[in-house]
Protein backbone atom coordinates (compact mmCIF):
# COMPACT_ATOMS: atom_id res chain seq x y z
CA UNK A 1 0.00 0.00 0.00
CA UNK A 2 2.70 2.63 0.83
CA UNK A 3 4.34 1.98 -2.57
CA UNK A 4 1.10 2.84 -4.35
CA UNK A 5 0.70 6.05 -2.35
CA UNK A 6 4.33 7.01 -2.94
CA UNK A 7 3.78 6.57 -6.66
CA UNK A 8 0.87 9.03 -6.52
CA UNK A 9 2.67 11.53 -4.31
CA UNK A 10 3.09 15.01 -5.81
CA UNK A 11 1.65 13.90 -9.14
CA UNK A 12 -1.36 15.35 -10.91
CA UNK A 13 -4.02 12.85 -11.90
CA UNK A 14 -7.70 12.80 -12.77
CA UNK A 15 -10.20 11.11 -10.47
CA UNK A 16 -13.77 10.15 -11.46
CA UNK A 17 -15.94 12.80 -9.84
CA UNK A 18 -18.32 10.42 -8.05
CA UNK A 19 -20.44 11.50 -5.11
CA UNK A 20 -19.20 9.90 -1.89
CA UNK A 21 -21.22 7.48 0.26
CA UNK A 22 -21.95 10.14 2.88
CA UNK A 23 -24.19 11.78 0.27
CA UNK A 24 -26.56 8.84 0.54
CA UNK A 25 -26.43 8.01 4.26
CA UNK A 26 -28.73 5.06 5.05
CA UNK A 27 -31.46 5.62 2.47
CA UNK A 28 -31.49 9.30 1.46
CA UNK A 29 -31.58 8.50 -2.26
CA UNK A 30 -34.50 6.08 -1.77
CA UNK A 31 -36.48 8.76 0.07
CA UNK A 32 -35.66 11.15 -2.76
CA UNK A 33 -36.73 8.63 -5.39
CA UNK A 34 -40.06 8.09 -3.62
CA UNK A 35 -40.68 11.84 -3.52
CA UNK A 36 -39.82 12.17 -7.21
CA UNK A 37 -42.22 9.30 -7.94
CA UNK A 38 -44.90 11.12 -5.88
CA UNK A 39 -45.13 8.12 -3.53
CA UNK A 40 -45.13 10.29 -0.42
CA UNK A 41 -46.36 7.52 1.85
CA UNK A 42 -43.34 5.39 0.98
CA UNK A 43 -41.05 8.39 1.44
CA UNK A 44 -42.38 8.86 4.97
CA UNK A 45 -42.02 5.15 5.74
CA UNK A 46 -38.39 5.31 4.65
CA UNK A 47 -37.77 8.44 6.71
CA UNK A 48 -39.22 6.69 9.75
CA UNK A 49 -36.66 3.91 9.43
CA UNK A 50 -34.38 6.41 11.16
CA UNK A 51 -34.84 7.61 14.71
CA UNK A 52 -34.63 11.13 16.01
CA UNK A 53 -36.57 14.21 17.04
CA UNK A 54 -37.95 14.92 13.55
CA UNK A 55 -39.09 11.33 13.14
CA UNK A 56 -41.00 11.51 16.42
CA UNK A 57 -42.58 14.77 15.28
CA UNK A 58 -43.70 13.07 12.07
CA UNK A 59 -45.29 10.19 14.00
CA UNK A 60 -47.16 12.62 16.22
CA UNK A 61 -48.25 14.69 13.22
CA UNK A 62 -49.68 11.64 11.44
CA UNK A 63 -51.67 10.67 14.52
CA UNK A 64 -53.58 13.93 14.19
CA UNK A 65 -53.35 14.31 10.40
CA UNK A 66 -53.90 10.84 9.04
CA UNK A 67 -52.56 10.25 5.53
CA UNK A 68 -51.21 13.80 5.18
CA UNK A 69 -47.83 12.56 4.01
CA UNK A 70 -46.76 15.76 2.25
CA UNK A 71 -47.41 17.66 5.49
CA UNK A 72 -45.39 15.05 7.36
CA UNK A 73 -42.47 15.43 4.94
CA UNK A 74 -42.53 19.20 5.47
CA UNK A 75 -41.71 18.66 9.15
CA UNK A 76 -38.21 17.75 7.99
CA UNK A 77 -36.05 20.92 7.67
CA UNK A 78 -35.95 22.24 4.10
CA UNK A 79 -32.20 21.70 3.74
CA UNK A 80 -32.60 18.00 4.57
CA UNK A 81 -35.64 17.65 2.32
CA UNK A 82 -33.63 19.03 -0.58
CA UNK A 83 -30.81 16.64 0.30
CA UNK A 84 -33.18 13.71 -0.34
CA UNK A 85 -33.73 14.93 -3.91
CA UNK A 86 -30.06 15.70 -4.44
CA UNK A 87 -29.10 12.26 -3.14
CA UNK A 88 -31.27 10.58 -5.76
CA UNK A 89 -29.80 12.82 -8.46
CA UNK A 90 -26.34 11.88 -7.18
CA UNK A 91 -27.24 8.19 -7.30
CA UNK A 92 -28.24 8.56 -10.96
CA UNK A 93 -25.08 10.54 -11.73
CA UNK A 94 -22.82 7.90 -10.13
CA UNK A 95 -24.56 5.09 -12.00
CA UNK A 96 -24.28 6.92 -15.32
CA UNK A 97 -20.61 7.87 -15.11
CA UNK A 98 -19.55 4.51 -13.66
CA UNK A 99 -21.00 2.75 -16.70
CA UNK A 100 -19.72 5.41 -19.07
CA UNK A 101 -16.15 5.17 -17.79
CA UNK A 102 -16.31 1.39 -17.74
CA UNK A 103 -17.28 1.33 -21.41
CA UNK A 104 -14.96 4.07 -22.60
CA UNK A 105 -11.35 3.37 -23.47
CA UNK A 106 -10.57 6.86 -24.76
CA UNK A 107 -10.03 8.43 -21.34
CA UNK A 108 -7.96 11.35 -22.68
CA UNK A 109 -10.66 12.29 -25.15
CA UNK A 110 -13.33 12.54 -22.47
CA UNK A 111 -11.18 14.48 -20.00
CA UNK A 112 -12.89 17.83 -19.46
CA UNK A 113 -16.39 16.53 -20.17
CA UNK A 114 -19.34 17.59 -18.09
CA UNK A 115 -22.09 15.11 -17.26
CA UNK A 116 -25.71 16.10 -16.58
CA UNK A 117 -27.24 15.84 -13.15
CA UNK A 118 -30.76 14.89 -14.18
CA UNK A 119 -33.52 17.36 -13.33
CA UNK A 120 -36.63 18.73 -15.00
CA UNK A 121 -34.56 20.96 -17.29
CA UNK A 122 -32.58 18.06 -18.78
CA UNK A 123 -33.08 17.22 -22.45
CA UNK A 124 -31.54 14.10 -23.95
CA UNK A 125 -30.90 16.02 -27.20
CA UNK A 126 -28.34 18.12 -25.31
CA UNK A 127 -26.06 15.07 -24.94
CA UNK A 128 -23.71 14.86 -27.92
CA UNK A 129 -21.73 11.75 -27.00
CA UNK A 130 -23.64 8.70 -28.31
CA UNK A 131 -22.34 6.29 -25.65
CA UNK A 132 -23.31 8.68 -22.88
CA UNK A 133 -26.71 9.34 -24.44
CA UNK A 134 -27.45 5.61 -24.68
CA UNK A 135 -26.44 5.05 -21.05
CA UNK A 136 -28.66 7.90 -19.83
CA UNK A 137 -31.62 6.59 -21.84
CA UNK A 138 -31.03 3.12 -20.40
CA UNK A 139 -30.81 4.39 -16.81
CA UNK A 140 -33.94 6.51 -17.14
CA UNK A 141 -35.73 3.48 -18.54
CA UNK A 142 -34.57 1.24 -15.69
CA UNK A 143 -35.77 3.81 -13.17
CA UNK A 144 -39.03 4.41 -15.09
CA UNK A 145 -38.14 8.08 -14.84
CA UNK A 146 -38.77 11.21 -16.88
CA UNK A 147 -36.87 14.46 -16.25
CA UNK A 148 -40.24 16.13 -15.80
CA UNK A 149 -40.79 13.95 -12.72
CA UNK A 150 -38.47 16.36 -10.92
CA UNK A 151 -41.30 18.91 -10.98
CA UNK A 152 -43.04 18.28 -7.66
CA UNK A 153 -46.21 20.34 -7.60
CA UNK A 154 -47.30 18.90 -4.23
CA UNK A 155 -44.06 20.13 -2.59
CA UNK A 156 -42.85 22.76 -5.08
CA UNK A 157 -39.85 23.79 -2.99
CA UNK A 158 -38.34 20.37 -3.78
CA UNK A 159 -38.61 20.81 -7.56
CA UNK A 160 -35.13 20.51 -9.08
CA UNK A 161 -34.00 21.63 -12.51
CA UNK A 162 -30.69 19.73 -12.46
CA UNK A 163 -27.22 20.91 -13.40
CA UNK A 164 -23.92 19.64 -14.83
CA UNK A 165 -20.88 18.24 -13.04
CA UNK A 166 -17.35 17.60 -14.23
CA UNK A 167 -16.65 14.00 -15.15
CA UNK A 168 -13.23 14.15 -13.45
CA UNK A 169 -11.56 16.29 -10.83
CA UNK A 170 -7.82 16.89 -10.72
CA UNK A 171 -5.85 16.03 -7.62
CA UNK A 172 -2.72 18.04 -6.99
CA UNK A 173 -0.14 17.98 -4.26
CA UNK A 174 -0.84 14.72 -2.47
CA UNK A 175 1.81 14.39 0.25
CA UNK A 176 2.73 11.60 2.65
CA UNK A 177 3.03 12.93 6.18
CA UNK A 178 3.65 9.69 8.08
CA UNK A 179 3.92 5.93 7.56
CA UNK A 180 4.02 3.73 10.66
CA UNK A 181 2.92 0.38 12.04
CA UNK A 182 -0.79 0.20 12.72
CA UNK A 183 -1.24 -0.52 16.43
CA UNK A 184 -4.89 -1.48 15.88
CA UNK A 185 -4.31 -3.99 13.06
CA UNK A 186 -1.43 -6.43 13.39
CA UNK A 187 1.09 -6.72 10.54
CA UNK A 188 -0.36 -3.71 8.71
CA UNK A 189 0.75 -0.14 8.13
CA UNK A 190 -1.05 3.12 8.73
CA UNK A 191 -0.47 6.21 6.65
CA UNK A 192 -1.25 9.87 7.10
CA UNK A 193 -1.61 11.92 3.93
CA UNK A 194 -2.42 15.49 3.03
CA UNK A 195 -4.20 16.74 -0.09
CA UNK A 196 -6.51 19.47 -1.34
CA UNK A 197 -9.72 18.86 -3.23
CA UNK A 198 -11.78 21.14 -5.48
CA UNK A 199 -15.13 22.33 -4.15
CA UNK A 200 -17.92 19.68 -3.99
CA UNK A 201 -15.50 16.76 -4.48
CA UNK A 202 -15.25 13.90 -1.98
CA UNK A 203 -12.22 12.65 -0.08
CA UNK A 204 -13.85 9.20 0.20
CA UNK A 205 -14.03 9.05 -3.61
CA UNK A 206 -10.35 9.96 -3.86
CA UNK A 207 -9.24 7.39 -1.29
CA UNK A 208 -11.25 4.64 -2.95
CA UNK A 209 -9.66 5.56 -6.30
CA UNK A 210 -6.13 5.51 -4.87
CA UNK A 211 -6.55 2.16 -3.11
CA UNK A 212 -8.53 0.29 -5.75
Amino acid sequence: MPKKIKKAEKKKFNVPNLFGPQRFSKNNHLVGKSIIKKDFKKAVELILENTGYAEEEIKNYLKNNKNDYTGAIRIIPLKTRKLFIHAYQSFLFNAIISEFLGNNEEKKKINGMQIPIIGFNFEISSVKDKKLKDIIKKKLGEEKLSPRDFIISQIPELTSEGACRNLFFELKGLKILEIDNDELNQNTKKIKINFTLPKSCYATTLLEFIFQ
